[in-house]
């Protein structure tokens, strides 16, 4: 069934429901599978939303355009647009994934930031959609209080810490830089101080990766090293956004290049994504 597999002697689904709506993952069109049918793995908008405690606060049957908040969040969907449509009834239907992403924390970080994925993305030669897609992965799945606890701390006192919107750590930024895909940052000799002073290469990293737009510069360095690393054993390198987000997530130092490269969770996620990433950045 596209999304997921149907075992017609039972008449049940084996497995869940990607979008995860309600309390039972395994059911089918409300469990009323006689009078409806999901051929497109699509949630209807008005239900979803209104469903989970939000509002339908524009409904526009001549541009068919919806405006919904849910969890703080407002989004707009077009019809005709990354698989949105409208049917004989004039009910709104998006495609599961987008809807999803569209109204979580996480999605807010993409979208305050599209515009440093994107030119990020154009000035490495890497998919902004993967970027993104692995930008959201890390803040919905891989981010608590404790990494934005220790953006700063963890780094002054010697962790090799996540840091910012792209998880980045410090030793990965030093690294692309070491492999010349950023310029280098070097420890400074304070000579004029009042007294004899250092200023480590760690430590001004930290202030270079709190700034979101070069945070996001190095998540897209660290992609492309990967794709220039990979290509000659995996030429669709740059065209996987699951093995690019595998191998963003495992790290330099626990990978070689391979031409059966596979996929972890990270991996599976941002290829989950890659299609609402599209929608969020306006592509």
């Amino acid at each position: 069934m596209r999304a997921r597999y149907y075992q017609p002697t039972t008449g049940r689904f084996l497995t869940e429901d990607p979008i995860r709506d309600s309390l039972n993952w395994y059911a089918y069109c409300g469990g009323n599978p006689i009078n409806f049918i999901d051929p497109f793995g699509l949630a209807a908008l008005r239900a979803y939303v209104e469903g989970l405690g939000g509002t339908i606060d524009f409904w526009d049957d001549k541009t068919k355009t919806a405006t919904a908040t849910l969890n703080g969040i407002t989004r707009s969907f077009t019809a005709g647009t990354y698989g949105i449509f409208i049917d004989a009834n004039w009910r709104m239907d998006v495609p599961d994934d987008i809807l999803f992403v569209a109204f979580t924390k996480a999605s807010q970080v993409i979208v305050n930031n599209k515009g440093n994925i994107t030119s990020s993305g154009s000035s490495f030669g890497v998919n902004p959609q993967v970027l993104a897609s692995a930008i959201f992965t890390e803040q919905h799945y891989n981010v608590n209080w404790e990494d934005y606890a220790t953006d700063y701390w963890g780094g002054l006192f010697g962790l090799d810490t996540s840091i910012g919107v792209a998880q980045v750590k410090i030793s990965t930024a030093m690294f692309v830089e070491d492999k010349g895909y950023m310029p280098l940052t070097l420890a400074i000799d304070m000579l004029y101080a009042p007294m004899p002073d250092y200023i480590s290469r760690e430590y001004q990293m930290i202030h270079k990766l709190l700034n979101n737009a070069t945070n996001i510069n190095y998540a897209a360095a660290y992609l492309r090293y990967f794709q220039d690393t990979w290509v000659g054993a995996y030429p669709n390198i740059a065209n996987d956004p699951g093995i690019l987000g595998t191998l963003y997530n495992r790290g330099h130092q626990t990978t070689s290049p391979n031409s059966s490269p596979g996929t972890n969770w990270f991996g599976n996620y941002v290829n989950q994504h890659y299609n609402a990433m599209g929608y969020l950045l306006g592509l």
